[in-house]
């Protein structure tokens, strides 16, 4: 690097000038510029930093007159270009303008005259006089576009607006003059000025777009501009300099303003729009609905209402060759229309109630499109069919369309921004989706009804007509009535929708104030007024207003917002529902100025999107339902108010974007778990507070179903596929309740040990041996013996091991292959080429841990995989549904069969869920395997009940199972169920099959997949998914229901007899001897040996004590006996030191 500095002065003494690579740069307490070159240079490239300090400018004349420079490269960093800096440099042909450059000074690129191509920066915000004039052969001056929210902005070099960047808000004097090559300008919405000879002689320029917010025509700004034919100039300009348009150019502007009497004075030609006489109405089932369709169809009609309703149009039209529409079919609506009414055909139910089903925004965005794409159409049916059963039992269902659909623009998934901003535009195959699952309206008033144009405006109209959906809020012009009537079932109701007039300034500015005025449903508190007094006048009872308002991405409300609803409430309507903010906001009362509360929800947020930005808030959907019905006076009230909390799943879990009730995927859909179920629940409800109750789907999974989503499902009969004990087993006084779960399995060996006249011998608590009277040993650690070898442990902890073992032995197991370390790419090909969805596990390990099933797509296999991957590889696997079951097997028995429940409670008809609870864990805490794991009442159980519109108080009646959470966790307070009896012999017999096929191993519990444990394995899928090589006994010793088996005695009787040791009958009885062996310095362990024996139950008889050895002598249960040799091995803070202990019987 060559570098030169120029000032010799101390380091820190400024302006100090410093070459490097040929260009002199001044450096400055704060900050660099660029003061020019050495000499001439073909390629430039402008540093970032120079010592430290930011480069920030280029001073003025720095480059001028440098015919030889060809090619200049800007750093970020740069935020201003001087005045002249680039003038006369005519080599350069293309420049790409930094992303953080903020002004372009006058006359900087002036004279150019091989500069074809600018890309100006996004966040230019002037460029001075005279800055590229003179640049003959400039044709464009692109930008690239930056996406998202300002805190999260982006520049993506993928998005190019052909356009002059939004954020430009001021443009010198001829600052294009003399660009002879520019064809087409669009002026940005900041830019209320054009000023003098801006655009003359540009003699190409054949469209130039002006806006609605355009004040004044400065001299000559277009003069020259031989090819303008035609400018559409706003009625909002009121000065027009001298000799602003050529001869050649036709005005276009409304009757009266100031560029139709300019075009008279100057005798240029002009044209006054006008709207076609037409009194037809876009309503859909109203008599002139098929004639506003032709009137669509016709061009002449459609011209002459763009040109009088709109400045200059959202983006170029395009044409199309491989899309071809297909609704497919559609349902027609469940209303007829009759003088001003929809009147409602059928009624849901037999009720006199109504049910409002009521959503937030359902747009369109890239990812959906792109996924529901299918050849030449579309099809967004998946993205709604999880609560289309709610919409459909509704008795109309209302969203907020947030998208427009115009096949004569790009849509969304084919540009993603025009001018700027989001570009939502649709395909007409998501409105057929939106009305084929259940939805009856849509309401429109809302901030992109802007980006399609007026043309837009009436696309999306007849689009609406064409797929059966009732509008409001978005009008074809003032003959379309401002309010929606519907009568149900006798009941009148009025549905207004409006729009806050800030929000899209950008692209409203295409509008003119009569094409506002007619199409668009502002908030404007004299229109409001008028639109509720004539909705009352036309007899509603009860007035529902969608509102689209407030700030994005925050659950805030705004000064705005609150104002707009006191308008509202003022004005009459008896609720607001909200949106626009694209996540939840709270729910509250607007009181009026009469004192009438209002029931307002101030935002849904999104109901179907695909925003990433903001997540999970953005995710967050929200259904409201409100329930109407007559009071004793006849009037119409409110008689429910509440929602149904949901999620948008996006393609990443799922393949599709696709909403869902939050209680649906605690069932576990798309691999959800009910914590991130019951979180996502939580997170919308902490939001909307608790005056606004969340509400069940139980009663509305199936379309078929004719029960009333506002059926609270209190009562939730059995509907396992097994028989469950109407009582729970009470186990009473037992000691073991205070073992932990390792210890206890231990204990329970030794408890049957004891029970068979063995002496035992214990060196912790899972460790112990067992003897007879002539020595013969056995030893167990926690329930595996001496007779379990390593291999058969390793063929049980090597799932890939255990699963060739199965399939050679002709046993039942799913499909699937073993996987290399770090093998993604082999675990794709095979879902792909085996089909979704699948499973993936660890090679090793036990208990479920690392284990991801029902993987849906490549993003879950892919996040499964680093779960699961380790040295060896790891497992795939064909998901298999089905119950899942426990078979612990020793020998050729079966021991016993046990499934779980999730948490719920049994009601007695006199207590409530809080006390049935209460009742139900004192129960747990006498059962040593449930003793550590009762049920909380946390708040995950809180929100369960809810959404079953239950809370603790609630009183079940008798018989009635309420469920208090969705996962079958004994953890979670789930139940352990007994079903050995019950359960096909055939499915014994493949479980002692199994145990057979391991090698030196005597105890399994092997874990099976099926449909139903009663049916033979013949008639349903049965697959083994683990077996454990040591498995818990206790389960299926103290089963919560169902009956209690002696797994443990069978299974220690089978190994003393396989080791060839002598037991005696069976006895749970008896007189014991308890040697203690260590180190005692006092008698404290003789006190603490009295309170073991109160715990456990047990009778001391003596004690006798020495320094190395203590004997107890007492008399009670064997549990009693193992509790006390556990409790002497268990590690204390006593200043003894215990090694081992040993219990024999007298």
């Amino acid at each position: 690097m060559s570098v030169t500095t120029t000032n010799s002065a101390k380091s820190d003494v400024f302006p100090q000038r410093v070459m490097i690579r040929g260009v002199i740069y001044r450096i400055y307490e704060d900050r660099a510029i660029v003061m020019g070159r050495s000499g001439p240079r073909l390629d430039i490239t402008i540093r970032d930093e120079v010592r430290g300090k930011k480069v920030t400018a280029i001073n003025r004349r720095a480059f001028q007159d440098d015919s030889a420079l060809q090619s200049i490269k800007f750093p970020n960093s740069l935020k201003t270009i001087g005045s002249h800096s680039f003038e006369n440099c005519v080599s350069l042909t293309e420049i790409e303008l930094p992303t953080n450059l903020e002004k372009i000074n006058w006359n900087a690129f002036a004279g150019c005259t091989g500069l074809k191509h600018v890309y100006l920066p996004f966040a230019i915000q002037r460029i001075g006089h005279h800055a590229f004039s003179g640049c003959s052969a400039l044709e464009e001056t692109p930008h690239f576009v930056q996406t998202g929210p300002r805190s999260q902005a982006k520049l993506s070099r993928s998005l190019v607006e052909q356009s002059l960047p939004v954020s430009l808000s001021h443009l010198g004097e001829s600052a294009f003059e003399g660009c002879t090559a520019l064809k087409r300008v669009v002026v940005p919405f900041k830019i209320k000025s054009i000023p003098a000879n801006l655009f003359r002689n540009c003699e190409s320029l054949v469209s130039v777009w002006l806006h609605a917010r355009i004040q004044d025509l400065g001299d000559g700004a277009f003069q020259g501009c031989l090819s303008l034919d035609a400018l559409r100039i706003p009625e909002t300009v009121s000065e027009i300099g001298a000799d602003a348009i050529s001869e050649s150019t036709t005005i276009i502007s409304e009757s009266g303003s100031m560029a139709i009497e300019y075009a008279k004075q100057k005798n240029l030609r002009y044209r006054v729009t006008e709207l076609p006489p037409t009194s037809v109405s876009s309503l859909l089932g109203a008599p002139t609905a098929s004639q506003f369709t032709e009137l669509v169809s016709d061009n002449d009609f459609v011209a002459r209402v763009v040109e009088h309703y709109e400045v200059r149009p959202s983006a170029p039209s395009i044409e199309r060759s491989d899309y071809e529409p297909s609704i497919g079919q559609v349902p027609a609506s469940r209303f007829r229309y009759k003088d001003g009414i929809y009147y409602q055909d059928a009624p849901t139910n037999d009720d006199n109630d109504v049910t409002l089903a009521l959503t937030g925004d359902l747009m369109c965005g890239f990812r959906q499109q792109r996924l529901a794409a299918d050849g030449t159409s579309y099809n967004f049916d998946e993205q709604l069919q999880h609560v289309a059963p709610i919409f459909r039992q509704s008795d109309l269902a209302i969203g907020n369309l947030e998208t427009m659909v115009n096949p004569k623009l790009p849509f969304m998934s084919e540009r993603l921004y025009i001018d700027d901003r989001p570009n939502l535009n649709s395909p007409i195959e998501y409105l057929a989706s939106v009305r084929r699952m259940g939805f009856d309206a849509v309401m429109s008033a809302q901030n992109h009804m802007y980006d399609t144009g007026v043309q837009g405006i009436l696309e999306t109209l007849d689009a609406l007509n064409q797929t059966n959906l009732i509008h409001g809020g978005l009008f074809s012009g003032s003959n379309d009535p401002r309010v929606l009537h519907f009568n149900i079932k006798g009941m009148h109701i009025a549905i207004v929708a409006y729009l806050d007039p800030i929000r899209q300034r950008m692209k409203k500015a295409n509008f003119t104030a009569q094409g506002l005025k007619d199409m668009a449903s502002l908030f404007d508190e004299e229109q409001i007024v008028k639109d509720i007094k004539s909705a009352r006048d036309a007899g509603a009872e009860f007035i529902l207003a969608y509102a689209h308002w407030g700030v994005e991405y925050t659950s805030k409300l705004a000064d705005r917002q609150l104002g707009f609803a006191e308008m509202l409430a003022n004005s009459g309507v008896d609720y607001i529902f909200g949106s626009h903010s694209h996540c939840p906001q709270p729910f509250d009362y607007t009181e009026s100025a009469t004192g009438k509360r209002v029931p307002t929800l101030f935002s849904a947020g999104n109901f179907l999107a695909d925003i990433q930005r903001h997540a999970p808030i953005t995710h967050d959907a929200v259904l409201g339902l409100v329930k109407l019905t007559r009071d004793s006076d006849g009037q119409v009230v409110l008689a429910g108010n509440g929602y149904i909390p949901c999620r948008i799943v996006q393609a990443d879990r799922a393949s599709t974007v696709t909403v869902v009730p939050c209680e649906a995927l605690a069932d576990g859909l798309f691999g959800f778990t009910e914590s991130e179920a019951i979180a996502d629940a939580q997170r919308i409800g902490n939001v909307l507070g608790d005056d606004y109750t969340p509400i069940s789907i139980k009663h509305v999974r199936d379309s078929d179903q004719t029960v009333s989503v506002w059926q609270k499902p209190a009562v939730q009969r059995a509907e396992k596929i097994y028989e469950v004990a109407a009582t729970a087993n009470d186990f009473g006084f037992n000691p073991l309740v205070h073992l932990d779960k390792n210890s206890l399995e231990s204990a329970l060996m030794e408890v049957q040990a004891l029970g068979f006249g063995l002496s035992t011998k214990r060196y912790s608590t899972q460790v112990f041996t067992a003897a007879d009277e002539k020595q013969n040993e056995i030893g167990f650690k926690r329930v595996a013996s001496n007779l379990t070898s390593m291999v058969g442990l390793e063929f049980c902890a090597d799932k890939i091991l255990c699963k060739t073992l199965l399939l050679e032995n002709g046993l039942p197991t799913a499909f699937g292959l073993p996987m290399p370390r770090k093998g993604y790419a082999a675990a794709k090909r095979f879902a792909d080429d085996n089909g979704w969805p699948v499973v993936v596990k660890p090679r090793r390990g036990s208990g479920g841990r690392a284990v991801t099933a029902n993987i849906q797509n490549h993003e879950q296999l892919e996040a499964a995989v680093k779960t699961a991957d380790e040295f060896g590889g790891f497992l795939i696997e064909k998901h298999v549904p089905g119950e899942d079951y426990r078979f612990l097997v020793s020998g050729d028995e079966v021991l016993g069969v046990w499934c779980r429940d999730a948490a719920n409670v049994i009601g007695d008809g006199k207590s409530s869920i809080d006390e049935l609870i209460e009742i139900k864990n004192a129960l747990r805490s006498k059962n040593p395997h449930l003793a550590s794991r009762l049920i909380k009442k946390d708040d995950a159980l809180i929100h369960h009940l809810r959404w079953s519109g239950l809370t603790l108080a609630h009183v079940p009646g008798h018989g009635e199972k309420i469920y208090l959470r969705s996962a079958a966790n004994l953890s979670a307070g789930g139940d352990n169920i007994d079903l050995t009896d019950e359960t096909h012999d055939s499915l014994k017999e493949i479980a002692v099959q199994a145990k057979k096929a391991l090698p030196g191993i005597e105890l399994v519990g092997i874990d099976f997949l099926m449909q139903d444990h009663r049916l033979p394995v013949t008639e349903q899928v049965v697959n083994i998914c683990e077996i454990n090589s040591t498995p818990g006994v206790s389960a299926h010793e103290y089963p919560m229901f169902g009956k209690p088996r002696p797994a443990a005695r069978n299974y220690v009787e089978h190994i003393a007899k396989s080791s060839n040791l002598v037991v005696k009958p069976f006895t749970d009885q008896g007189d014991f001897v308890l040697t203690i062996h260590g180190q005692f310095k006092d008698d404290s362990l003789e006190n603490v040996i009295q309170k073991w024996a109160t715990t456990s139950g047990v009778t001391l008889t003596g004690v006798k004590a020495s320094r190395d050895l203590i004997q107890v002598e007492f008399s009670g249960t064997t549990v009693g006996a193992s509790f006390m040799s556990y409790s002497t091995v268990k590690p204390n803070k006593l200043d003894s030191r215990i090694t081992s202990c040993e219990l024999t019987r007298k």
